[in-house]
């Protein structure tokens, strides 16, 4: 609600209007990670780092401390990539618990498997992984390209968050956040350590990256330390799945063709460069790809992407501006808000670029109301137009003026 002079005008509670707006899937998914954590840690004497508890509730708070000032917290660009950027390290962490924690069950290894599910396709990883050794600038090239998905993901949420793409960043999130639970909950029934250890006698892979998944499966280790947490899982490739999320998530943009071709260096970095058989990468892109599809058939999605935002609903109320013939405001409308439409004067001169200028421009009353003295029927532009008249009695004649006061 916004006072305009001396009005109040009730602006509608778009998507972007929202406090969390398009972070609210990590957010939820971050809260209901968090209690099956808390409860499975107490009941399998389970701990976290104190320096990783730190981790987990200072990061955030430092990127929340901005929007302790008015002029961030009313910016909807910046206040979207905090709050997006503190959902994110708080859901990464959460699942990092989460993972360790389903690593721990200690279920029948299925490498031997999937080993033998790649022969079958033609894929022999060994021969693979000495090959890319061998093209050291290749396989360099693939080092970069596998340890930038990070990255990529900040700069997605940075470039929607400021070309205000907030229903196409809350379908992102939303993706991520299912698609890494559903890889979490899949492992823990086909876990394996992967052809880093599994090729161990042939290949001089470094498998320092997995270091805890035996301690874990053991017993020997129960405490997890969000800093220096570990990707312990194999199938599904959470790598694949994030590198074609990366592409299907920043589609119709300007750096769309540049996702591209980073994430298909991803995708062929993957077996090599993450220790993932050909089938893992398969995993990941079916439960990708089922997930999207739910995702899109799934109607409460709509509670969450929210598809009529406020930009939409002012775009329309421009459309009825312009078929509507212009008239001269009244009194009781200059000092009314606009409730008939439900958005205030900012949204519809900020909604379409094009018609704010020449004759078609939308009247607008409330920012500067025209104050009329004797007036006559609206011209082109929507105004009324003041007259001068002279004389007296029986004589009297009258002017109109050609342009408008």
């Amino acid at each position: 609600m916004r006072r305009t002079n001396g009005a109040l005008i009730q602006r509608p509670v778009g998507y972007s209007d929202r406090w969390i707006g398009p972070a609210t899937p990590l957010v939820v998914a971050t809260a209901l990670l968090l209690v099956v954590d808390a409860a499975w840690n107490l009941y399998a004497d389970w701990s976290v780092s104190s320096h990783g508890l730190t981790a987990l509730l200072g990061v955030p708070a430092a990127l929340m401390l901005p929007l302790t000032l008015t002029r961030y917290r009313n910016n909807l660009p910046i206040r979207t990539l905090l709050v997006c950027a503190a959902g994110f390290i708080c859901f990464s962490m959460a699942a990092a618990d989460f993972s360790y924690l389903v690593v721990s069950t200690d279920a029948p290894l299925v490498d031997s498997k999937l080993a033998a599910f790649d022969r079958m396709l033609g894929f022999d990883w060994p021969a693979m992984f000495e090959w890319v050794e061998r093209h050291k600038s290749l396989d360099n090239v693939f080092r970069v390209a596998y340890s930038c998905v990070t990255v990529q993901i900040a700069i997605v949420t940075i470039y929607m968050s400021f070309t205000r793409r907030f229903e196409q960043l809350a379908e992102f999130n939303l993706i991520l956040v299912i698609t890494a639970i559903a890889t979490i909950v899949l492992s823990g029934f086909v876990p394996a350590e992967g052809p880093f250890k599994y090729y161990a006698a042939v290949a001089r892979a470094d498998a320092s990256m997995l270091s805890d998944f035996e301690p874990i499966r053991q017993g020997g280790l129960r405490m997890v330390d969000f800093v220096a947490a570990q990707g312990l899982i194999s199938i599904p490739s959470f790598h694949a799945i994030m590198a074609l999320l990366l592409i299907y998530g920043i589609r119709r943009t300007r750096i769309w063709p540049l996702m591209v071709v980073l994430n298909s260096l991803v995708l062929l970095s993957t077996p090599t460069r993450g220790g993932h058989y050909l089938v893992d990468l398969i995993a990941g892109a079916l439960t990708f790809a089922t997930v999207v599809i739910v995702v899109r058939l799934w109607p409460p999605r709509l509670l969450i992407l929210n598809p009529q935002p406020r930009g939409d609903i002012a775009r329309a109320a421009i459309g009825r501006s312009r078929s509507t013939p212009p008239q001269t405001p009244g009194p009781d409308q200059m000092s009314s808000a606009p409730e008939s439409c439900g958005i205030s004067t900012a949204d519809v001169e900020t909604a379409d670029r094009p018609f704010q200028s020449g004759r078609h421009r939308p009247v607008d009353p409330f920012r500067n109301p025209v104050h009329v003295e004797d007036p006559v029927e609206a011209g082109a532009a929507g105004v009324a137009r003041p007259r001068r008249c002279s004389g007296g009695n029986g004589d009297k004649t009258c002017v109109t003026d050609a342009t408008p006061r």
